[in-house]
């Protein structure tokens, strides 16, 4: 009996040992488990004054400041933390703080933190102390896949907003931020190169003075006549790039009334969409990269507005119809570049058959650079004085027959690289201009007899300059006169006067390339960056 007592006394004593040892290993759990970032931290400090400060200070929170002059340039509102890193990681949160007591007059207007790990956006932890200042926040290229509920409510300055390629899906494009507070001052929203599939209706519609809409790169981007609702009748500026689109509703754009710019590039249109007949006020439209063969009569129908229309490498394209152009009368440009298959545009295009009330008044470019053209209709266009034409990189016939008109027209302004031709085999790549003028009875271009007119005047003026120049020194060798008794008082005689003692020399222009025009075609959609 007493043997059993002592053993149930063992056993009493060894249950207490292993609850007190659960308790130790419970506290060392918890003690791994603590959040190492929230221990408090030395400021570590940039090795220069005028370079940004990224710090980590008690709670773990990440601080760049950009407020000071560097290299010269001043950019006293900015807080730039693009591609930011602290000990070799990445700046992973939008929650910064300006230090007010290095800098206390600062007020945050611009914020980049492009190029960065940031994942979640929240509420009162963006650049904190600074919402009432701030007009433009930049989040592109990080990894944001939540947006906290009304996290753009304190900033009541706020213009632009940039969230582009980030991980957004469908259900985080939501009116729980895009809310009506945000939509009082949010002029430019971009949320290109996102994982946006679907928009709920009227989503934007909170969004009241918004003027533009970057949805770029949304592949599979799905759209319904309401997605576009009435709140955006203030919408300018449209972008819909590469988004997948083969088709679009007629309507998807009946309430976009006011919208001047779109642009679709990059997608897969066999024709150019119905859609676009909703929006009466248009002016620039982007349809490059589409795969339609043809532009037919009547493809810009109810667009009386247009100005600008860029089709550019269009793979597919081989022909512009009669009157694809017609009614088109403000229209100024078009730009065809890099449609290597397209050969072929009728004479009546742009309706110069037609009644004079549907052909354009002011058209002044036609881009039909790197083409598949052999030459160019005379009676297209009426050639006059403003309107320039580029041709570089087309397999041009240089014949009398056909382009004979192009040589002996002074009016048309050659732009862009030089166009040379491709045939006949005695002419290949002989600058057009200059392939056959003598053998089709025309004069050479104005250019080149300006040219040679100055050429033959300088000439003249240099001979009786150096003629004048002997006769002085002869008649002062006689007189016994020297030079240095021109000099003013002071100065001696310079032993290099020369011709380059006169400035560097420049070189002629370049085959009349407009360098302004060329920059202005580089882009198929020029998106007017706030600022």
């Amino acid at each position: 009996m007493r043997l059993i007592r002592r053993l149930a006394l063992l056993l009493v004593m060894f249950s207490l040992v292993g609850v007190c040892s659960g308790q130790d290993s419970t506290e060392d759990d918890s003690e791994q488990d603590y959040d190492i970032s929230l221990e408090p931290l030395e400021p570590y400090l940039s090795a220069e004054d005028d370079k940004p400060d990224i710090i980590c200070e008690k709670g773990g929170y990440c601080n760049c400041i950009y407020g000071d002059a560097r290299e010269g340039k001043k950019e006293p509102n900015v807080v730039n933390c693009t591609s930011a890193s602290l000990r070799g990681s990445f700046l992973d949160t939008a929650h910064v703080v300006i230090r007010a007591e290095k800098f206390p007059n600062f007020k945050a207007e611009e914020v980049r933190m492009s190029h960065n790990r940031i994942h979640v956006l929240r509420k009162g932890l963006i650049v904190s102390g600074h919402e009432d200042s701030i007009i433009s926040l930049d989040f592109t290229d990080n990894l944001i896949s939540d947006v906290e509920r009304y996290c753009f409510d304190n900033f009541p300055k706020l213009v632009k907003l940039k969230l582009t390629n980030n991980q957004l899906r469908y259900e985080e494009i939501s009116d729980d931020w895009l809310t009506a507070k945000l939509g009082q001052s949010l002029h430019q929203l971009y949320l290109d190169n996102n994982r946006i599939k679907n928009l709920d209706d009227g989503i934007f519609d909170n969004l009241k003075n918004l003027n533009k809409l970057v949805l770029d790169g949304n592949k599979g981007l799905r759209l319904t006549p309401k997605t576009f609702g009435r709140g955006l009748k203030r919408l300018r500026i449209l972008s819909m790039d590469n988004c997948g689109f083969d088709t679009l509703d007629p309507e998807v754009f009946a309430n976009l009334g006011g919208l001047t710019q779109l642009s679709l590039s990059r997608n897969r249109f066999n024709s150019v969409p119905l859609a676009l007949r909703n929006v009466p006020r248009l002016n620039l439209l982007a349809l490059s990269e589409a795969f339609m063969t043809h532009i037919p009569q009547g493809s810009f129908n109810n667009m009386p507005a247009l100005k600008s229309i860029f089709m550019r490498r269009m793979p597919n394209l081989t022909e512009v119809m009669s009157c694809a152009f017609c009614g088109l009368i403000d229209l100024e440009s078009v730009d065809f570049s890099g449609s290597k298959g397209l050969g072929k545009i009728d004479d009546n295009a742009f309706g110069l058959y037609a009644k004079k009330e549907v052909v354009p008044d002011d058209f002044n470019m036609l881009d039909l650079r790197d083409c598949n053209f052999t030459g160019i209709s005379e009676n297209l266009l009426d050639w006059g004085p403003p309107t320039r034409l580029a041709l570089a990189g087309n397999p041009l016939h240089c014949d009398c027959e056909t382009m004979k008109w192009l040589l002996g027209n002074r009016d048309v302004n050659m732009v862009g690289p030089v166009a040379v031709c491709k045939s006949p085999a005695a002419l290949r790549e002989k600058p057009l201009r200059k392939a056959n003028a003598k053998q089709c009875g025309l004069s050479a271009p104005a250019s080149s007899s300006l040219f040679d007119s100055n050429m033959v005047l300088i000439f003249l003026v240099a001979v009786c300059g150096i003629a004048l120049v002997v006769g002085a020194g002869m008649f002062a060798k006689h007189k016994g006169v020297t030079v240095s008794q021109f000099l003013p008082a002071g100065r001696t005689q310079s032993s290099q006067l020369g011709y380059s003692n006169l400035g560097p020399s420049r070189s002629g222009a370049q085959n009349d390339i407009d360098d302004g025009d060329e920059n202005r075609l580089e882009d198929d959609f020029n998106r007017p960056e706030f600022v």
